[in-house]
């Protein structure tokens, strides 16, 4: 297991202690290390097990921000998106988002003119409807995007529309636009730019929670407490750095710190077998309330997502509702209402909370997702945001406390390999577009041993040398760790029968007795119920 040796310690000395392993505690970690920092990062679950692991997977500038004249947050997020393609390739794919377009015409010219005067009174969805509007708006967002464009958009007549989703409602259909944007796996993504931290040197401890904070002279110190086996050390440090997410407030109270910043919204998705909604493009409808949501193709499933809504319970316990995944299925089949999709064909269920800043006056659905740090007795917290851009939020908080200039944008995540692999076409795909080069070569003298060439599954890329190397490299020291945030099963296939066959492979690396292998099995299966929870709510 990485980093036990540090667990036998009881006292541990850094010139900065991180709060919060999440795809902004990693990037801060692996910023702060690559200018030469020692640095310690906790994360009191697994690394991405908050939010990191529940958004919707785009690595995206954000076009319905336009809408709100955010062309500073969605300029800064294109040019983000346009690094990522480079620096984690095959973590961060280009992909096409299909806007239809229904009950349109030029008679919706008032929006674009409504939208120019009080854009809060225009849903993207209604502006869009105007055919000046939608093409002012992706050629904007190609514009925005600059020498980091992906590709160009299109606009679309009607009947190019439905050769391009012959499932789509046709009734009343005027036509539409492509534009282009990524998809991420969010959660290795967060796991890449944690290994990538460890190799200049950062300390990355999961399962370990920062349970108090007090002074230590000019600096600080932090009790923290071991959840793996129950002991607890202090880390002494000059600075601390709050990136904690949806937890932030929490964990400001432990360091005494009473005012709240967060203003916490709940976005929750349905996925779908794909072979019930087979769609090539990302589809980009427009719900009941006039909000954004999507369906988006990923590998076998379909992701359509997101709901927005405050929330203000126990983060460690959100989960989607039923009322959610109506919402979800309603926009769905008004869509795509030959497909006709009903609770039977949903595969999984998850929910993630934005950490939004809290700004008074106005809906959560129009405060902004730029970020925001503050420092409240000399410890640094990191709020808002989104996934595309941690990069430049971790950029932000290390230039408060590092003279040094940040490389992070010429750091590669990962490199990909280029020789031939001894697998299925399907497999080899997989390790290319999940691993780094270096990675694969591990997985490659792991699967000399027969039985870990094989497959997990047989309708699935997954093989058993995954497990032993997201024990051994990967940090994952429990069965959700792998089944959620390494293979990513939990997503597509959260099955029983896998889950205790994993759990016994699992097992005899780490040594798990069978009372230890049925805990583990059961507390993914409790996961698995919560993301059931909406069909008895």
């Amino acid at each position: 297991m990485v980093h036990d040796n540090f667990r036998e310690k009881t006292e541990l000395l850094t010139e900065l202690l991180i709060v919060g392993g999440g795809i902004t505690g990693a990037g801060i970690a692996l910023d702060a290390a690559s200018r030469g920092l020692k640095v310690i990062l906790v994360e009191k679950g697994d690394f991405g097990g908050g939010t990191s692991s529940a958004s919707s997977k785009l690595i995206h500038g954000g076009i319905r921000y336009l809408k709100n004249r955010d062309f500073k947050l969605v300029f800064e997020a294109l040019h983000e998106r346009g690094l990522l393609l480079k620096l984690a390739p095959g973590l961060v794919k280009p992909l096409p988002f299909l806007i239809p377009v229904y009950d349109g015409g030029f008679k919706d010219i008032k929006k674009l003119l409504l939208w120019a005067l009080s854009p809060e009174k225009t849903t993207m969805m209604e502006l869009v409807k105007a055919p000046l509007a939608l093409r002012m708006a992706v050629t904007l967002y190609d514009l925005l995007a600059g020498r980091m464009k992906i590709k160009n958009h299109r606009i679309l007549s009607r009947n190019e529309v439905l050769e391009a989703e012959p499932l789509l409602n046709p009734a009343s259909l005027k036509g539409g636009g492509i534009y282009w944007d990524a998809f991420g796996v969010d959660y290795r993504l967060t796991l890449a730019v944690v290994k990538k931290a460890r190799e200049y040197g950062a300390i990355c401890l999961n399962y370990t929670e920062a349970v108090e904070f007090g002074r230590n002279g000019g600096g600080f110190v932090a009790r923290v407490r071991d959840k793996l086996r129950g002991g607890e050390f202090t880390i002494n440090a000059k600075k601390i750095v709050i990136a904690s997410g949806p937890w932030a407030d929490l964990v400001r109270e432990r360091a005494g710190i009473k005012n709240r910043m967060l203003r916490p919204t709940k976005g929750s998705h349905i996925v779908l077998p794909r072979e019930r909604l087979n769609i090539r493009n990302a589809v980009v409808m427009e719900a009941a309330d006039g909000r954004l949501t999507f369906a988006i193709p990923w590998d076998e499933v379909v992701i359509v997502g997101t709901t927005e809504i405050e929330y203000h319970e126990d983060p460690d316990e959100v989960r989607a509702t039923k009322k959610e995944v109506d919402y979800l299925l309603d926009v769905v089949n008004k869509y795509f209402p030959s497909v006709n999709v009903d609770y039977r064909d949903i595969v999984t269920t998850y929910s993630g909370i934005r950490p939004l800043i809290n700004v008074t006056g106005l809906k959560a659905t129009d405060v902004t997702r730029e970020h925001r740090i503050v420092e409240d007795k000399g410890i640094i917290t990191i709020l808002g945001g989104k996934l595309t851009t941690y990069r430049v939020m971790a950029k932000d908080v290390v230039d408060r406390i590092s003279n040094k200039e940040c490389i992070t944008h010429t750091v590669p995540l990962k490199e990909e390999y280029m020789l031939p692999l001894d697998f299925d076409d399907d497999i080899a795909e997989h390790l290319r577009q999940t691993y780094d080069r270096k990675e694969i070569d591990r997985i490659l003298k792991l699967a000399r041993d027969k039985t870990l060439k094989e497959r997990i599954l047989s309708d699935k890329p997954y093989i058993w040398a995954e497990i032993n190397f997201a024990v051994e490299k990967e940090f994952a020291v429990k069965l959700i760790d792998v089944m959620i945030r390494r293979l990513g099963l939990f997503f597509k296939s959260p099955d029983r029968e896998i889950a205790e066959r994993i759990a016994v492979h699992m097992g005899k690396l780490l040594g798990w007795s069978e009372e230890r292998t049925a805990r583990e099995v059961e507390e993914y299966l409790r996961e698995v119920e919560k993301s059931k929870k909406w069909l008895v709510s």
